[in-house]
């Protein structure tokens, strides 16, 4: 049997809680964002003719080709002539989004906000014709402790 002196044997218990609260912190569930909420203000006019419509596509279920292109498996699309503000659940296991938003028209300027987990990750804006996107995957290695 093995002895261990008395202050490595009252410090155990702290030492191994320690332990215990780093090995937990990698294999946690919540490390990976769950959310992404994708806002689309408008300035004035604040609601657009259907001619002015805003193109969003967004998808959370994609990948990448040889050439850097997206390859969207599967993908929704808006046509925006008010201001628009949804929320996307991510695939747990491999969260990640795409959004492409362009600006047909020279009505007014548009303003694109994406917030994963409610926290601001993109914000965008754009008073003449034109595009603005944003990708992100998430993994496990990007998360810092």
């Amino acid at each position: 049997m093995i002895k261990l002196n008395q202050s490595v044997a009252r410090s155990f218990p702290i030492l191994l809680l320690i332990l215990l609260l780093f090995v937990g912190c990698g294999d946690n569930d919540n490390d990976l964002p769950e959310t992404a909420t994708v806002m689309v203000g408008l300035s004035s006019p604040n609601v657009l003719k259907p001619t002015d419509a805003l193109h969003l596509t967004i998808s959370i279920d994609f990948g990448w080709s040889l050439s850097d292109e997206i390859i969207y498996n599967t993908k929704e699309k808006f046509s925006i002539t008010q201001d628009f503000n949804q929320t996307f659940q991510l695939d747990p296991d491999e969260p990640r989004i795409s959004v492409e938003l362009i600006k047909p028209g020279p009505s007014g300027s548009v303003h694109l906000t994406v917030l994963i987990d409610d926290e601001v990750e993109y914000e965008q804006s754009l008073t003449s014709r034109g595009s603005m996107s944003f990708y992100q995957s998430f993994s496990r290695e990007n998360i810092t402790f």
